[in-house]
């Protein structure tokens, strides 16, 4: 009986001690509401990680679809842009746990597949168009907002998208020219950021947040 009631005790105890941990982390986790100190952020940080999900996903179909079409080196573009999507994405999800809200999970949609040109020229046009417009509409409010990690993480974002635009331009301007099957340019990724380089211009570190190139992953 007395060993009974010892386990009563003790379970009782550490019910109470539970209730008590989820009652005080309840009080203290920030409430996702209008009047959160960062909602307009959130707002803006779930959906540009949800359009980075969506082009990640795109641009791997994009990928599979010029390899198909005989255009290894498209296919290892759209490859390491995707890649770097990705990267992008999760940064945004760690950001959005960092001030205390929560990442929305993209809804999936189809990808409706064309030609390898229109692919390239889809991608510049969405990438043109969010540089121009969105990412920099995300990066002031982050600086009106005082929070200079979110601009920074924001930046090295924008920044990427604008050599991913680079590289798509020059893969269409080469893409007559392409007939070599053989010559597939390298490309390397910076795991950190989503950095992406040429080979030819691949430095020591990434100029963005100084992660070794050691670590970049390569895509040829």
């Amino acid at each position: 009986m007395k060993r009974f009631f010892a386990l009563f005790i003790t379970f009782f105890t550490v019910s109470l001690l539970a209730l008590g941990a989820a009652y005080i982390d309840g009080k203290m986790r920030p409430q996702h509401n209008k009047e959160h100190l960062w909602h307009d952020t959130l707002q803006r940080l779930n959906e540009l990680g949800r359009q980075q999900h969506h082009h990640s996903v795109r641009y791997q179909q994009y990928a599979i679809h010029a390899q198909q079409a005989q255009a290894p080196q498209i296919a290892t573009l759209f490859r390491a842009i995707s890649f770097a999507e990705e990267v992008q994405c999760e940064n945004c999800k760690d950001a959005i746990g960092s001030l205390g809200g929560l990442f929305s999970p993209p809804v999936e949609v189809p990808v409706a597949l064309t030609s390898t040109h229109e692919h390239l020229q889809n991608a510049i046009s969405e990438k043109s168009d969010y540089h121009h417009g969105k990412m920099q509409e995300c990066i002031t409010g982050a600086m009106d907002e005082g929070n200079r990690y979110l601009a920074r993480m924001l930046t090295w974002c924008d920044a990427s998208d604008v050599k991913m635009i680079t590289l798509l331009k020059q893969a269409i301007a080469t893409e007559k020219a392409s007939d070599d099957t053989t010559s597939v340019t390298c490309y390397w990724v910076c795991p950190t950021c989503g950095n992406i380089e040429c080979e030819q211009l691949r430095t020591c570190y990434c100029p963005h947040c100084m992660t070794s190139s050691a670590e970049f992953l390569i895509f040829e």
